[in-house]
C-alpha cells in the first residue's frame, strides 16, 4: 500500500494485487503501539487507516487476485493474475512471509481444532481455557498479551531467550506474576498430541528430559519463511536464508524488479516495510523513467 501511495504521486499507473486482503499479516496482529502516529491501535485498525488512505489516490486495487507467475517481456514483465495478464514497466514485490510452524505431525492435522496461527483470529474459541503460545518475538509475546485476556491461562515456550523488545518482554512477566502467564524457556514442543481435537503437548528440555502439558489450545508463532516462488521464478537472487536480495533502495539481481517488506528479511516491522515501499517505489519510478521509449 505505501508503494502504490508513492507510485501514484509520481503520476504511475498503478496496480495492486492482493491475494487475500490488503494488509496481510498486519491484519492478524492484535497490538501495535510503535508506529509512528498510533500510540495504541489494533493491526486491523491501522490497516484500514492505510487502505483508506489509499483509495484517495487514483490506484487500481485489485483484491483477492492471486499472481500465478511473472516474466521478462523485453524492457517489460508480463504478470499473470487470477483474471488476466497486466503488462508492467516495472514490479515491486511485498508478498511478505508465512507462518513456518514446527514440522510435528500433529500440527497440520489439529489445525483449526486447537492449533492455529492467529490469536486475533482464534482467540475467543478458547475462552478460560489453558493455551501455550510456541515462540519468542515479537508477534509470539504480542498474542501472548492478547491471549491473557482471554483465556484462563498461557504458557510461553521458546527453546532459548526471547527476542521480543525488553518492553513486550516484561509486560508478559507482569502478567506471569499476575498469574494468567507462566513463561517456559529452555523447552521445546516434540510432539502434539489429540484425536478430535487437541489435548496435550509433550516437552522436552536441553537435557532430553520430557514431560506433558495438557492444554486446549496452541498458538504457533515460530517463525516464518518468505514467500519467494515469484521471484525464483524469474530468477531474482535469493540470500542464503531464502529471502530477496536487495539494496537498500529495493533493487534486486532483475533490473526493474524492485522487493520491499518482511520478504526481503530486513526489518520485520511495520514502520520499516512501510518505508522500504516508499523507498522501493520512487526507484521504480527512476527506472521507468530511463527506459526507452
Amino acid at each position: 500500500m505505501s508503494a502504490a501511495v508513492y507510485a501514484s504521486r509520481r503520476a504511475m499507473k498503478a496496480v495492486l494485487l492482493e491475494e487475500k486482503t490488503l494488509g496481510g499479516m498486519l491484519n492478524e496482529i492484535r497490538e501495535i503501539d510503535n508506529y509512528l502516529g498510533f500510540s495504541k491501535a489494533t493491526g486491523p485498525q491501522v490497516s484500514k487507516a492505510f487502505s483508506d488512505h489509499l483509495k484517495t489516490f487514483p490506484v487500481e486495487v485489485r483484491e483477492f487476485e492471486a499472481v500465478g507467475a511473472i516474466r521478462k517481456d523485453g524492457n517489460a514483465f508480463l504478470v499473470s493474475g487470477s483474471s488476466g495478464e497486466i503488462s508492467a514497466k516495472s514490479v515491486l514485490i511485498a508478498t511478505g512471509m508465512k507462518h513456518s510452524g514446527l514440522g510435528l505431525e500433529g500440527e497440520s492435522r489439529l489445525l483449526g481444532r486447537g492449533v492455529s496461527y492467529c490469536a486475533t483470529c482464534d482467540a475467543p474459541f478458547f475462552k478460560g481455557k489453558k493455551v501455550v503460545v510456541a515462540g519468542g518475538g515479537d508477534s509470539a509475546i504480542s498474542a501472548a498479551l492478547y491471549l491473557c485476556d482471554v483465556a484462563s491461562k498461557v504458557y510461553v515456550i521458546h527453546r532459548s531467550e526471547f527476542k521480543a523488545v525488553e518492553v513486550m518482554v516484561q509486560k508478559l512477566r507482569e502478567k506471569e506474576k499476575q498469574g494468567k502467564a507462566e513463561i517456559l524457556l529452555g523447552k521445546k514442543i516434540v510432539e502434539i498430541k489429540g484425536e478430535k481435537s487437541l489435548s496435550s503437548l509433550v516437552l522436552e528440555d536441553a537435557s532430553g528430559a520430557k514431560s506433558e502439558l495438557a492444554v486446549d489450545g496452541l498458538f504457533v508463532y515460530a517463525g516464518g519463511v518468505p514467500l519467494n516462488a515469484l521471484a525464483q521464478g524469474l530468477g531474482v537472487k535469493l540470500n542464503e536464508r531464502g529471502f530477496i536480495a536487495s539494496d537498500e533502495e529495493g533493487r534486486t539481481s532483475v533490473a526493474g524488479f524492485f522487493a520491499a517488506g518482511d520478504v526481503t528479511g530486513k526489518g520485520m516491522q511495520v514502520i520499516t516495510a512501510a518505508s522500504a515501499g516508499a523507498v522501493a517505489a520512487l526507484a521504480a519510478y527512476k527506472h521507468v523513467k530511463q527506459l526507452p521509449r
